[in-house]
């Protein structure tokens, strides 16, 4: 009878040390799987980030260059006015 209970003993530390490594596994998984999708989500943010970056630029020079037509124009129509008065002046 002792033998019998000493096998079972074994059996039950063995079938123990088996399911505690399978469970130990598991959380590893599901940490590993957890940081990549943080992973993941990092790369998104800041793809997001940068193509935010690259509108709000290409928006500065928009803003920049429909600036400088109108000072150009302006530049223009106050060189015409002055000359034309000066035409009409001589």
């Amino acid at each position: 009878m002792k033998s019998f209970n000493k096998y079972n003993l074994d059996f039950i530390l063995i079938l123990s040390s088996i399911i505690l490594l399978l469970l130990t596994i598991l959380v590893i998984l599901i940490f590993i799987s957890g940081k990549r999708n943080l992973l993941k989500k990092r790369d998104e943010i800041k793809s997001i980030k940068s193509n935010q970056e690259k509108e709000i630029l290409k928006t500065q020079l928009e803003i920049q260059e429909e600036t400088f037509k109108k000072i150009s124009r302006e530049i223009h129509d106050n060189i015409s006015l002055g000359l034309t008065l000066a035409k009409l002046q001589v």
